[in-house]
């Protein structure tokens, strides 16, 4: 938990102060695990996210400093309000926590994700296999969603035993470059489910 510098006060989020009525500013790259404060990690429930997202703006909400004579806070309220949600936003869907969490862990790196050829070809064959069949509980319907849910499961344990010292790029693209065909299966899968 962080203390305010000026007060001493304990800190629930370290972006502002509620006995200060007072926002700091943050140096760059703001972390939005840290804004939220959260733990940086892939596996994170959506619960928590929003929990904090909610707590933090029932702090900073700018309709809170509308009326304030002190233009800094206001500007700052909308600034860090906005960066809150775009926090929320990304780590609520996996696809884009991963590709933070990337840039996080490989700032330098290059953010292209090629999927491999062969992979793209077999996507595409099994997404029209799936629609051309639309049937839940088909072999095919099955023997797919094991494999979605292994990958999930796959890409959730390599993301979370990535830190500054375990850190294989070469695997983080490959896995991302895949996670994008997967959640669309996933999501024709839900859709086939529902069309039962």
């Amino acid at each position: 938990m962080c203390v305010c510098p000026d007060c001493g006060s304990d800190l629930s989020f370290p972006i502002y102060c509620e006995s200060c009525d007072k926002f700091f500013k943050l140096s760059p790259p703001l972390d939005f695990f840290q804004i939220l404060v959260i733990e940086k990690s892939f596996n994170i429930e959506p619960d928590l996210i929003e929990s904090q997202y909610e707590n933090l703006m029932s702090l900073i909400h700018p309709d809170f400093f509308a009326n304030s004579s002190d233009e800094e806070l206001k500007n700052l309220s909308l600034e860090y309000s906005s960066l809150a949600k775009q926090a929320r936003d990304t780590l609520l869907k996996p696809y884009d926590k991963a590709l933070y969490l990337f840039s996080s862990y490989f700032p330098d790196e290059e953010k292209k994700f090629p999927a491999n050829p062969i992979f793209v070809n077999e996507m595409f064959e099994l997404r029209e296999e799936l629609e051309d069949m639309g049937k839940e509980n088909s072999e095919l319907f099955n023997r797919t969603k094991s494999a979605y849910e292994f990958f999930l499961k796959e890409v959730t344990e390599f993301f979370e035993k990535l830190n500054d010292q375990n850190a294989d790029v070469e695997k983080a693209k490959q896995f991302i470059a895949e996670f994008k065909f997967w959640l669309n299966i996933g999501e024709l899968l839900e859709q086939i489910k529902k069309n039962g």
